[in-house]
């Protein structure tokens, strides 16, 4: 299982502000960071080679990934998926990928990488180098030794596919030799240690100030996310719900489990931040008992930030419309308007949780961007939790 403090560790965060306070009036002019590392379920990342066959072509889509070679060439590429790219802000002052090298068991010696912009399309299932698409070498790195990380500077790369989403292609590490030299990385298919998974760092100067919350769940425990923003399960693939795309697509779905493992029946729901409680009795078929909390103030949710608890079994008695504490409690977990039990938290900007919303990337929770609530499945169960602090008030 992973667990915070494990989970937060796994993530490298960065963050330059308290990211758990409820105080949403952060300048703007500070720099924050925003860090992704991709599990398996969203991770893209392959190696291949210029001569041997694996996975009928294929390339190699494991827990490594491997630059070098002994008179053949072992390439590999890396991009960040689609969808966590839509949660990501624009206008980096930096990025970079980290990533952590390892000893490769054998007499090779490391080996420098040409790290080169690919132009063609590749994908980690169904084959990547017949024909082999174009690159181009942007820039090198000096051969990393067995256990240190390498780091690539990647911002103007990441301005680049962040602006034009369909052209990107990611990068191609090339070796700069082979004569039996070889590097090797972590791949974001690795379960041994999360934190070695390639990592995106991303700097960047917010344009509004961001929405801290904490998790809307009890303190003390850590609880499993079922459904990612985007609708992205790892049980079931990227599902295309219409409760987590659109207008909803920055909505995270938690399952009434712990790190134990054991669901558990009547959760209290709580306030992720201070706000006005607008709806405070609210229900209908496809959201069942919800309420809806204005962060901005003003009690309109068409300005500025709302959050939105969805699926509640029932309402808190003393809730009511009205200013509202971080912790105040406003419901029970349930299943009214669906049919499992779970709690559905939706962050919208403007009364729209859509990506062209640019002030929901910089929403942090627990100090997590929402991107960062991602599915883990081991034999086909989810294993990843994440801490609440927040108290009940």
């Amino acid at each position: 299982m992973l667990r915070l403090p494990n989970v937060v560790m796994l993530l490298g965060i960065g963050c330059l502000i308290a990211c758990a306070s409820s105080d949403t009036t952060a300048p703007t002019s500070e720099l924050e960071t925003f860090v992704l590392q991709p599990g398996p379920h969203q991770g893209k990342d392959v190696w291949v080679t210029s001569v041997f066959s694996y996975q009928d072509d294929f390339g190699v889509n494991d827990s490594s990934l491997q630059v070098g070679g002994w008179g053949d060439f072992y390439t590999s590429l890396i991009v960040i998926d689609s969808l966590s790219l839509l949660a990501m802000p624009r206008n980096a002052t930096s990025a970079k990928l980290s990533l952590t090298s390892y000893s490769r068991g054998d007499q090779s010696s490391p080996v420098g990488i040409d790290v080169r912009s690919i132009f063609g399309q590749w994908d980690e299932n169904t084959g990547w180098y017949s024909p082999r698409p174009p690159s181009q070498s942007i820039r090198q790195i000096s051969a990393p030794s067995a256990g240190s990380i390498a780091t690539i500077d990647v911002t103007s790369e990441y301005n680049s596919w962040i602006a034009a989403p369909n052209n990107r292609q990611g990068l191609e590490l090339f070796p700069t030799g082979n004569n039996n030299q070889f590097t090797v990385f972590r791949s974001s298919d690795f379960l041994e240690v999360a934190n070695a998974r390639p990592k995106w760092e991303i700097n960047f100067s917010p344009s509004v100030p961001p929405l801290r919350l904490k998790l809307p769940l009890p303190s003390g425990k850590s609880w499993q996310v079922s459904t990612e923003i985007g609708s992205r399960d790892c049980q079931t693939n990227d599902q295309q719900l219409p409760s987590h795309i659109g207008a909803n697509h920055f909505s995270i779905d938690f399952a009434p489990v712990s790190e134990t493992g054991i669901a558990e029946s009547d959760i209290r729901v709580l306030a992720a931040a201070d706000g006005y409680a607008l709806q405070p009795v609210a229900s209908d078929p496809n959201n069942g008992n919800y309420v809806v909390i204005d962060h901005d103030g003003d009690g309109n949710p068409a300005t500025g930030y709302t959050t939105r608890y969805l699926h509640l079994k029932r309402f808190d008695p003393s809730l009511k419309s009205g200013p509202i504490k971080q912790g105040t409690p406003i419901g029970t977990m349930g299943n009214t308007g669906t049919t499992n039990v779970h709690l559905h938290i939706g962050v919208r900007y403007n009364n729209d949780g859509s990506p062209s919303q640019e002030p929901l990337k910089y929403v942090t929770m627990e100090g997590l961007h929402l991107v960062q609530y991602m599915t883990e499945c081991q034999n086909g169960n989810r294993t990843r939790y994440y801490p609440s602090t927040n108290t009940a008030r």
